[in-house]
Protein backbone atom coordinates (compact mmCIF):
# COMPACT_ATOMS: atom_id res chain seq x y z
CA UNK A 1 0.00 0.00 0.00
CA UNK A 2 1.45 3.27 -0.76
CA UNK A 3 1.68 6.17 1.57
CA UNK A 4 0.15 9.33 0.14
CA UNK A 5 -0.05 12.95 0.91
CA UNK A 6 -1.40 16.24 -0.44
CA UNK A 7 0.88 18.74 -1.40
CA UNK A 8 0.48 22.39 -2.58
CA UNK A 9 3.10 24.08 -4.41
CA UNK A 10 3.58 27.69 -5.65
CA UNK A 11 4.79 28.23 -8.72
CA UNK A 12 6.46 31.01 -10.39
CA UNK A 13 5.96 31.65 -14.13
CA UNK A 14 7.53 33.83 -16.22
CA UNK A 15 4.67 35.89 -18.65
CA UNK A 16 4.29 38.59 -20.57
CA UNK A 17 4.88 41.48 -18.46
CA UNK A 18 6.10 39.94 -15.49
CA UNK A 19 5.86 37.35 -13.34
CA UNK A 20 2.90 35.31 -12.34
CA UNK A 21 2.33 32.84 -9.30
CA UNK A 22 0.19 29.86 -8.76
CA UNK A 23 -0.63 27.40 -6.42
CA UNK A 24 -1.32 23.57 -7.09
CA UNK A 25 -2.64 20.89 -5.33
CA UNK A 26 -1.54 17.21 -6.17
CA UNK A 27 -1.21 13.64 -4.73
CA UNK A 28 2.74 12.80 -4.34
CA UNK A 29 3.84 9.16 -3.16
CA UNK A 30 5.80 9.78 0.06
CA UNK A 31 7.94 6.75 -0.53
CA UNK A 32 9.52 8.40 -3.33
CA UNK A 33 11.31 11.81 -3.47
CA UNK A 34 9.55 15.23 -2.37
CA UNK A 35 8.75 16.49 -6.25
CA UNK A 36 7.79 13.07 -8.12
CA UNK A 37 4.05 13.63 -8.54
CA UNK A 38 2.99 10.46 -9.57
CA UNK A 39 3.28 7.34 -7.70
CA UNK A 40 4.49 4.75 -10.42
CA UNK A 41 5.72 2.73 -7.37
CA UNK A 42 2.72 1.75 -6.30
CA UNK A 43 2.39 -1.62 -8.29
CA UNK A 44 0.70 0.02 -11.96
CA UNK A 45 2.14 -1.75 -15.10
CA UNK A 46 5.92 0.50 -15.39
CA UNK A 47 6.48 -0.15 -11.17
CA UNK A 48 8.89 -2.75 -12.64
CA UNK A 49 10.32 -0.92 -16.15
CA UNK A 50 13.78 -1.79 -16.35
CA UNK A 51 14.48 -0.26 -12.39
CA UNK A 52 13.93 3.31 -13.62
CA UNK A 53 12.79 5.95 -11.56
CA UNK A 54 9.13 7.79 -11.81
CA UNK A 55 10.88 10.37 -13.80
CA UNK A 56 13.02 8.37 -16.47
CA UNK A 57 10.19 6.47 -16.83
CA UNK A 58 7.86 9.77 -17.19
CA UNK A 59 10.65 11.31 -19.87
CA UNK A 60 11.26 7.99 -22.08
CA UNK A 61 7.21 7.94 -22.43
CA UNK A 62 6.94 11.64 -23.51
CA UNK A 63 9.94 11.18 -25.84
CA UNK A 64 8.51 8.30 -27.63
CA UNK A 65 5.26 9.63 -28.27
CA UNK A 66 6.79 12.56 -29.23
CA UNK A 67 8.97 10.71 -32.12
CA UNK A 68 6.06 8.83 -32.54
CA UNK A 69 4.26 11.86 -34.04
CA UNK A 70 7.33 12.64 -36.04
CA UNK A 71 8.05 15.92 -33.96
CA UNK A 72 10.89 17.40 -32.90
CA UNK A 73 11.85 18.77 -29.51
CA UNK A 74 11.34 22.33 -30.78
CA UNK A 75 7.81 21.60 -32.66
CA UNK A 76 6.77 20.06 -29.42
CA UNK A 77 7.77 22.40 -27.91
CA UNK A 78 6.23 24.86 -29.99
CA UNK A 79 2.89 23.23 -29.59
CA UNK A 80 2.80 23.19 -25.71
CA UNK A 81 4.08 26.69 -25.49
CA UNK A 82 7.45 25.95 -23.87
CA UNK A 83 10.89 26.24 -24.23
CA UNK A 84 12.96 23.45 -26.24
CA UNK A 85 15.41 23.34 -23.18
CA UNK A 86 12.34 22.30 -20.53
CA UNK A 87 11.42 19.38 -22.95
CA UNK A 88 14.45 18.35 -23.26
CA UNK A 89 15.05 18.51 -18.79
CA UNK A 90 11.46 16.47 -18.72
CA UNK A 91 12.70 13.97 -21.48
CA UNK A 92 16.03 13.06 -19.56
CA UNK A 93 14.17 12.90 -16.49
CA UNK A 94 16.22 16.15 -14.91
CA UNK A 95 13.33 18.07 -13.86
CA UNK A 96 12.33 18.46 -10.05
CA UNK A 97 8.17 18.65 -10.64
CA UNK A 98 5.63 19.11 -13.20
CA UNK A 99 2.69 20.78 -12.81
CA UNK A 100 -0.81 19.35 -13.73
CA UNK A 101 -1.02 22.01 -16.00
CA UNK A 102 1.76 20.56 -18.19
CA UNK A 103 0.94 17.39 -17.81
CA UNK A 104 -2.70 17.60 -19.15
CA UNK A 105 -1.18 19.91 -21.83
CA UNK A 106 1.09 17.07 -22.87
CA UNK A 107 -1.15 14.31 -22.87
CA UNK A 108 -3.38 16.35 -24.78
CA UNK A 109 -1.19 17.17 -27.19
CA UNK A 110 0.38 14.03 -27.93
CA UNK A 111 -2.89 12.98 -27.74
CA UNK A 112 -2.55 10.33 -25.67
CA UNK A 113 -3.80 9.86 -21.84
CA UNK A 114 -1.36 10.98 -18.59
CA UNK A 115 -2.35 7.35 -16.85
CA UNK A 116 0.24 6.28 -20.13
CA UNK A 117 2.81 9.19 -19.62
CA UNK A 118 3.45 8.48 -16.20
CA UNK A 119 3.42 5.06 -16.16
CA UNK A 120 0.17 3.90 -14.25
CA UNK A 121 -0.92 2.39 -18.38
CA UNK A 122 1.03 0.64 -21.06
CA UNK A 123 -1.50 1.69 -23.45
CA UNK A 124 -0.65 4.77 -25.41
CA UNK A 125 -4.07 5.24 -27.27
CA UNK A 126 -3.59 5.25 -31.43
CA UNK A 127 -1.05 7.48 -33.26
CA UNK A 128 -3.12 9.97 -34.70
CA UNK A 129 -2.75 10.17 -38.81
CA UNK A 130 -2.16 13.68 -40.12
CA UNK A 131 -6.03 14.12 -41.29
CA UNK A 132 -7.12 14.39 -37.36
Amino acid sequence: MCSQRIVRMGVTRRVPGGLRHSQDSFVIDTEVSVGVLFPHTCGGPSAQEGGMTAHEVFGERLRRRRMALGWSQVEFARRVEMWPTAISRYEGGTYKSISFVHLRTFATVLHTSCDYLVGLTDDAGPVPTAAE
